[in-house]
């Protein structure tokens, strides 16, 4: 595509604590949201309707699939997606305080495909 937007980096699982609380010990109701800001910035960018492509590496999981899926669900180009075998997709943990503001309180960090991209296998069209 000419005039393509690339987005290269991370994505991952958000899983956001629906509690306001800081504390895991009353934490008991955590939602999936697709996280990773370069994948959600190609996601805004085909929201407003520009030609974006994402490049990042997903593991061979469900979640993996999950998260190709909905970048591709806006018209996010995935073709330079790599699927990545033997890892874990990552996992970051946000609770929220008494305020409402989100709160990063750990992530996932071993064997994790979206830091395992092979570069030489990216394949940009001009």
């Amino acid at each position: 595509m000419n005039n393509q937007i690339t987005s290269l980096g991370e994505i991952l699982v958000d899983w956001t604590c629906v509690d306001k609380t800081l504390d895991i010990n009353y934490a008991n109701e955590f939602i999936k949201v697709p996280g990773g800001a370069p994948a959600n910035v190609a996601v805004g960018l085909a929201k407003l309707e520009e030609s974006v492509q994402f490049i990042g590496g997903i593991a061979d999981d469900l979640f993996g699939d999950w998260l190709k899926e909905y970048i591709s669900s806006y018209g996010v180009c995935t073709e330079n997606v790599q699927k990545i075998p033997y890892t874990n997709t990552r996992c970051a943990y946000i609770f929220t305080d008494e305020n409402g503001n989100r709160v990063f309180k750990g992530f996932s960090r071993n064997l994790c495909a979206d830091s395992l991209i092979e570069f030489e296998k990216i394949d940009i069209k001009s």
